[in-house]
């Protein structure tokens, strides 16, 4: 059986249970699902794609990759499991309208390969032990869909991750950024970054980075990454704790550290101090088109 179209005026009440190569719904309506599907057979793509809300409530196995696209917002309020990449695309037309939701509770696992979201913001069922979004041995990257803000657990006017959403999230190394954004990051409490076993890489690649805001006393996480096109203010301390390795910067050695900055500039209120439980790097931002000044990571 060859690929499967389903396409509709206005919603799309989506349920299937089949063996083929690709399963896509296209709507000009919200997509909504709202029993359980599940595709046996290896090379099985699953598409969710919508103008207006994909909209799943039933759980979802798959064992190849899976991709949920919509001008909207993107509404899981159940498990989803691949063994493929996951791709979640809210705000698909970049018009800052668009979030992705996760319901208390529930799980997204990719099996360890990667999973990529981007949106205008995101709502993660912060405060229940059971939500997770969960890589694997692979990253996890968050993409800001529009010109605007990111905050981490600090007010943004685009996207804002808060301490209990940070801890949702169990990768290798998890990657925040955007385009044309800037970064707020207030108190990230101990804990909330654990299940992060590499890198926090926060970029703003047309924007500057506030560390500290809010009244943020020290900024504490096991290894941190943060690179911005415009200037970094450091209005709190810095402390890492762990030390990781990452891949070779170009023509240069595997680096083993636990805290970078790159920047055009850094500025340090008066009594603010840089800790690092290994390498301590400080450079010049210098990634082309949201590239990593520092190369790929291992």
């Amino acid at each position: 059986l060859g690929p499967l179209y389903i396409t509709s005026a206005g919603s799309c009440d989506f349920l299937v249970d089949i063996t083929v190569f690709l399963i896509t719904t296209a709507c000009s309506g919200a997509t909504v699902q709202t029993g359980t599907l599940i595709i046996e057979g290896q090379g099985v793509d699953l598409e969710y794609v919508a103008v207006g809300d994909v909209i799943i409530s039933g759980n979802v196995i798959n064992k190849d990759r899976m991709t949920f696209r919509a001008t909207g917002n993107v509404s899981i309020s159940a498990d989803m499991t691949c063994a493929g990449l996951m791709t979640i695309v809210a705000d698909s037309d970049n018009d800052g309208a668009g979030t992705f939701k996760l319901a208390t509770g529930k799980k997204l696992t990719s099996t360890n390969f990667p999973i990529t979201i981007t949106a205008n913001d995101i709502e993660l069922g912060a405060g229940s032990a059971g939500t997770s979004i969960n890589a694997g041995n692979k990253d996890i990257t968050i993409v800001l869909s529009d010109a605007a803000e990111i905050g981490l657990n600090a007010a943004a006017s685009g996207m804002q991750i808060s301490a209990d959403e940070l801890a949702t999230f169990l990768c290798r190394n998890l990657s925040i950024g955007g385009i044309n954004s800037h970064i707020r990051i207030g108190t990230i409490p101990a804990g909330s970054l654990d299940a992060i076993r590499g890198f926090v890489t926060i970029r703003a690649s047309a924007g500057d980075a506030f560390v500290g805001v809010e009244g943020a006393v020290n900024l504490r996480m096991p290894a941190l990454d943060l690179e911005v096109a415009g200037n970094i203010t450091l209005y709190c301390s810095v402390f890492t704790t762990a030390v990781r390795t990452l891949g070779p910067i170009t023509d240069g050695p595997t680096i083993v550290a636990a805290l970078r900055l790159a920047a055009l500039g850094i500025t340090l209120s008066n009594g603010i101090s840089l800790s690092s439980a290994g390498d301590l790097f400080l450079g010049h931002y210098s990634g082309q088109n949201g590239a990593s000044p520092w190369g790929s990571r291992g």
